[in-house]
């Protein structure tokens, strides 16, 4: 039982110094190159992909709109 427990910490700490990094995502890599497009563009989900990035927008303008409603509230208050 205790040879089985060093070769499983022993294939860890092999594993875990291995020099070959993870594969990037290309949804993840799309995504951090530009937050607003669309990550699943040219994959089976692309539809998908451009209803979450019109809600993105829609929220962004909801956002602008809130804003610019308080500061005229703010302003008629004055």
């Amino acid at each position: 039982m205790r040879i089985a427990f060093f070769v499983f910490i022993a294939v860890g700490a092999v594993a875990a110094c291995s020099t070959d990094t993870a594969p990037v995502d290309p949804g993840v890599q799309a995504e951090r190159s530009d937050p607003k497009g669309n990550p699943l563009e040219g994959t089976v989900l692309d539809a998908q992909g451009e209803a979450l990035k019109k809600a993105r927008n829609l929220e962004d303008q909801m956002a602008e709109d809130a804003a610019r409603r308080r500061a005229e509230i703010d302003a008629r208050s004055e």
